[in-house]
């Protein structure tokens, strides 16, 4: 299930209603997945809203922004940002899981190199 948009936001109640819908599928019927995708960055409201959805036990979720619908290739600008076994996500299972890395999880950045003792990295 899904719903998409232009410019315009998704708020609480196009959330809620996706997930009444989706929650109304039996499991032993079919594995429900929600998508929101719209032509332009989500927003932190939307993130946080669509976050709700997801449990530790159940990714259904997937977020589809400009970056994932633009290229030829879904996730295809994206690539740095997803883990290494979930590269090129094709099922609705790997789509969820990637969302849950674009949009859920902080991005991590790396450390910087550590200085040795009496030693520093600044021109002057």
């Amino acid at each position: 299930m899904g719903e998409a948009k232009t410019h315009t936001s998704f708020d609480e109640d196009d959330i809620r209603k996706l997930a009444k819908l989706a929650d109304a599928v039996p499991p032993d019927v079919a594995q429900s997945f929600i998508m929101f995708a719209k032509t332009d960055s989500f927003t932190e409201n939307e993130i946080s809203l669509a976050r709700q959805l997801n449990s530790k036990h159940k990714f259904w979720i997937i977020l589809w922004s400009q970056d994932e619908l633009e290229p030829y290739y879904a996730y295809e600008n994206l690539q740095d940002r997803l883990p290494e076994n979930n590269k090129h996500p094709l099922s609705l299972t790997k789509m969820a899981h990637a969302t849950h890395s674009l949009y859920f999880t902080p991005l991590q950045l790396p450390s910087p190199p550590q200085e040795k003792k009496g030693e520093t990295n600044e021109t002057v």
